[in-house]
C-alpha cells in the first residue's frame, strides 16, 4: 500500500495555516508542514486506518518530511535563474508551528528566519546568478557556517520529520510494515537517514535522478544504514 502524506494542494487551499512558509511568509500550498499538530494528526490517523481497516502487508510513506520549493504550485517556472542554494532555502519553513516547536527546544527561530530571507533577498536583487553559500550543495548543511543560527535551525529540521515518522510507526497496526519512500539527497527535506531508518521497518529507495553507476554503492550504504533485518526495496 502507497500513501501521500503532507504533499496535498487541497488540503493546503482549505487549511492554509497548517502549510510551510517561507523565510517571508509566502505560503507553499502544496505543502503540509510536518511541525503542524493538524498535519501529524492526519497523517497518522490516515495511516492508523489504513493499516487496521485494510491490514496490508506494508505502507509506504510518500513525503512525510517538508516538500520544498522545487515542487511548486502546480509545476510553475520560477524564471529568476535560482541558484541550488535559493530553492533550498525557499523550502526551509518558517511557519508559526516551526518557529514555536523550534523555540521550544531552544532554537533562536527568528534569527534563523532573519539570516535566511536576507540571504533570498540578496539572490532576487542581484542581476545574475552569484552564489553566496560556498560550498553548496555539495556539503550540504555545513556550507551554512558562516551563518550559525541558520545553520542550528537547518539541523534541527528533521526533528518533526523524525519524530511524525515514530509516531506514525507507533499508529500502524503491528502486522504492518511502515516503509519510508526516501532518495538520495532526502536531507533536503529534512530527512535524517540513519534516524529515519530506526523510525521505520525499512525503505523504498527511488532513484530517479541517481547515476546508474551511482546505484549499486547507494544501495550498499542505504543497507549499512539500515541494518540486515529492515526491508530495503
Amino acid at each position: 500500500c502507497w500513501t501521500v502524506c503532507l504533499h496535498d494542494t487541497r488540503l493546503g487551499m482549505l487549511h492554509p495555516g497548517h502549510v510551510m512558509r517561507t523565510a517571508h511568509g509566502d505560503p507553499h500550498y502544496y505543502g503540509l508542514c510536518p511541525s503542524s499538530p493538524a498535519a501529524r494528526a492526519y497523517v497518522t490517523g490516515m495511516v492508523a486506518e489504513v493499516s487496521e481497516r485494510y491490514r496490508p502487508d506494508r505502507i509506504e510513506l510518500e513525503s512525510p518530511d517538508f516538500m520544498g520549493f522545487d515542487h511548486g504550485y502546480h509545476h510553475e517556472k520560477d524564471g529568476l535563474g535560482l541558484l541550488a542554494e535559493d530553492r533550498f532555502l525557499l523550502g526551509v519553513c518558517f511557519c508559526d508551528h516551526c518557529r514555536a516547536r523550534g523555540a521550544a527546544a531552544g532554537l533562536p527561530a527568528e534569527d534563523a528566519r532573519r539570516q535566511a530571507a536576507a540571504l533570498l533577498d540578496a539572490a532576487f536583487a542581484r542581476e545574475l546568478p552569484a552564489p553566496q553559500v560556498a560550498g553548496f550543495p555539495e556539503q550540504g548543511i555545513d556550507a551554512f557556517a558562516p551563518w550559525p543560527e541558520l545553520q542550528a535551525w537547518l539541523r534541527w529540521r528533521t526533528e518533526p520529520v523524525t519524530s511524525l515518522l515514530h509516531e506514525i510507526r507507533a499508529a500502524a497496526h503491528p502486522d504492518t510494515r511502515v516503509l519510508l519512500i526516501d532518495a538520495e539527497g532526502s536531507w533536503w527535506g529534512g530527512v535524517d537517514t540513519a534516524a529515519a531508518a530506526e523510525a521505520v521497518d525499512g525503505f523504498l529507495h527511488c532513484a530517479y535522478f541517481t547515476a546508474q553507476d551511482r546505484i549499486a554503492p547507494l544501495m550498499a550504504e542505504t543497507r549499512a544504514t539500515l541494518g540486515p533485518k529492515k526491508t530495503l526495496i
